[in-house]
């Protein structure tokens, strides 16, 4: 079994929290405003990078998912 590196730990749940645990929290509240209907066009388009529908509610559920499992976690901490 791997012996665990207490400093890179600290570093890394540090990081997390500094830096991805504020994204998450923006993504799990995304706007409604921001999601837009799609609209019908006959007109053919080159596909473009724009964020979906799908894609912002994707990104959406996987936030609220690992606010979910830090949470979970959390409540194994005494």
């Amino acid at each position: 079994m791997h012996e665990l590196d207490n400093k890179a730990t600290v570093k890394k749940v540090r990081m997390f929290f500094e830096k991805d645990f504020p994204k998450f929290l923006n993504m799990a509240h995304i706007s409604y405003l921001d999601v837009k209907s799609p609209t019908l066009n006959n007109v053919p388009k080159a596909s473009t990078n724009e964020n979906t529908i799908d894609n912002k509610m994707n990104w959406h559920n996987y936030a609220i998912d690992v606010l979910n499992k830090v949470v979970k976690a959390f409540d194994g901490v005494d």
